[in-house]
């Protein structure tokens, strides 16, 4: 009847093209392709018909989740908020550039293997709605990120039995209009060497991947502090102009097969001065 929320940590944000590292004790990992809403303008208590005003862009995010750390209890956070569980980017795209957010093709792939189709026509709560919703709770900052849900055809969902990610598995997803990202799985400690060379050597001869993609949300901070709207010049800013912020989302409760895409929960990952998810 309304959304789930919760916060991501902010040091789980990492760049599209960066490796995923797998914690320690990790044993059930899985991927979510997310739309991130990004805040442009302070949104506290905001009404319903004006909350999309205090939107500046939209960006692409994988809201990757560790199923064993986040059903150990109702605290979602410990397996949403672990390092580089928030991959964001590579564009960020402002919001007068997408002529309808609530209908954006949505898709993940994992080793080549379609895994996740879906549309953001199918959110249980459209952005407007979210954005208003988080509003009504805690203030949303410039640089704050709301993610809104996933397809169906996560690891956790998969028949017969759940699948999850192991080293080396690589994911692929995108987000009409928004561009794609692209994932390497490694474990953590040096003691469990993956070779990951391969997939770099491919990464690097793309064009759109960013040499700083790294720091690239630390440093483009700055670019969603402007008072009273988005930017029209950048049609699609490159990584290091996208946002340091939250991580928010809400598709429709998985466990429904004939029902559209959406998972439950919403996330926000609040940046240090800027400042809801979720299939189970």
């Amino acid at each position: 009847s309304e959304p789930v929320v919760f916060m991501k940590a902010t040091t789980c944000i990492s760049g599209p093209y960066d490796d995923i590292v797998q914690p320690k004790g990790s044993t059930k990992l899985d991927w979510e392709a997310e739309l991130g809403i990004v805040i442009g303008t302070r949104a506290q208590y905001v009404s319903e018909d004006k909350a999309l005003e205090h939107v500046a862009g939209y960006c692409v995010v994988n809201d990757v989740s560790e199923r064993a750390f986040q059903l150990q209890s109702s605290q979602w956070d410990k397996g949403k908020g672990c390092e580089t569980f928030g991959p964001i980017g590579p564009w960020f795209v402002t919001r007068d550039e997408i002529k309808d957010v609530q209908n954006l093709g949505m898709w993940l792939d994992v080793n080549g293997e379609k895994r996740q189709r879906g549309n953001t026509k199918t959110m249980i709560f459209d952005c407007r709605h979210l954005v208003w919703y988080c509003s009504q709770y805690f203030v949303l900052e410039p640089g704050d990120v709301i993610i809104t849900g996933t397809p169906p055809g996560v690891g956790l969902g998969q028949k017969p039995e759940p699948w999850y990610l192991k080293a080396g598995d690589t994911m692929r997803l995108g987000i009409e209009g928004l561009g794609e990202q692209r994932q390497v799985l490694a474990v953590h400690g040096p003691d469990q060497p993956v070779d990951l060379a391969p997939e770099r050597r491919r990464a690097a001869e793309e064009p759109q991947v960013a040499a700083a993609a790294r720091g690239a949300f630390v440093q483009g901070e700055q670019s969603l502090r402007v008072r009273g709207g988005h930017r029209r010049a950048a049609r699609r800013a490159p990584p290091d102009r996208l946002p340091r912020g939250p991580v928010g989302h809400l598709h429709r409760p998985r466990g429904r097969p004939r029902r559209p895409h959406r998972d439950r929960g919403q996330a926000a990952l609040r940046g240090p001065r800027t400042g809801a998810d979720a299939d189970p």
